[in-house]
C-alpha cells in the first residue's frame, strides 16, 4: 500500500490518504465525490486455473482429490496436478447469494477464484450509485509511486487539487 501526506490547494486542509485494498477486498472509488466503497476480492468458489504441484505432496492427493474432485490427477512425474476450467464449467453466483455475501465481509477470503466480469457488474449493480450520483470506479494503478490516484478528494472540500508527498516506510541502520 502507498501512503500520502496532501495538503488540498484549494481550501488548505491537511490529510493523510492510503491506496490499496487489502487481502481480501478491492477499494472501488466514486469519480465524482471521492467516496470509497470495499468488494471481496476473490470469489468464493475453486479456482478456474489449472494447478500443478510438486510430488512431495503426492501422499495428500485424497484430500485434495475430496475438494476438486475429477479435475485431481497425478502425472507421469509424480506431481499432482489440476485441470484448468473452462469459462463455461465455472459456477456463476445467484443474485440472491452476492447479496448475502457482499453483506458479511467477514466472509471474505484470501484466496478463491477471481471474480468474471459478469458477477463484478452485478455487484456494482447491487451497491447501487455513490449516494452523491457518481458512479465506481477502480482507480488506474499509476506506474509512479510519487503521486496518489487522481480520484483521491480533500475530505472537507472535495476538491481534487491536492499536494501530495510519499511516505515511505524507513529504513532502520
Amino acid at each position: 500500500m502507498d501512503s500520502f501526506n496532501c495538503k488540498c490547494l484549494n481550501c488548505g486542509h491537511d490529510f493523510h490518504v492510503t491506496e490499496g485494498g487489502g487481502m481480501t477486498s478491492t477499494v472501488y472509488w466514486c469519480d465524482s465525490c471521492g467516496n470509497t466503497h470495499l468488494q471481496p476480492r476473490y470469489a468464493p468458489r475453486l479456482m478456474r486455473n489449472g494447478l500443478r504441484l510438486p510430488s512431495t505432496l503426492k501422499r495428500e492427493f485424497k484430500h485434495w482429490q475430496n475438494i476438486f474432485g475429477d479435475r485431481a490427477t497425478i502425472a507421469d512425474d509424480g506431481s499432482f496436478c489440476v485441470a484448468e476450467l473452462s469459462s463455461e464449467q465455472v459456477e456463476r453466483f445467484a443474485e440472491g447469494f452476492l447479496i448475502d455475501y457482499l453483506s458479511e465481509p467477514e466472509r471474505w477470503g484470501r484466496s478463491g477464484d477471481c471474480w468474471d466480469e459478469h458477477e463484478r457488474a452485478l455487484m456494482l449493480q447491487l451497491r447501487g450509485a455513490c449516494s452523491c450520483g457518481g458512479q465506481w470506479l477502480l482507480p488506474s494503478r499509476s506506474t509512479s509511486n510519487s503521486q496518489p490516484h487522481d480520484l483521491h478528494k480533500c475530505p472537507q472540500c472535495r476538491s481534487s487539487r491536492l499536494h501530495a508527498v510519499p511516505l515511505f516506510d524507513k529504513v532502520s541502520d
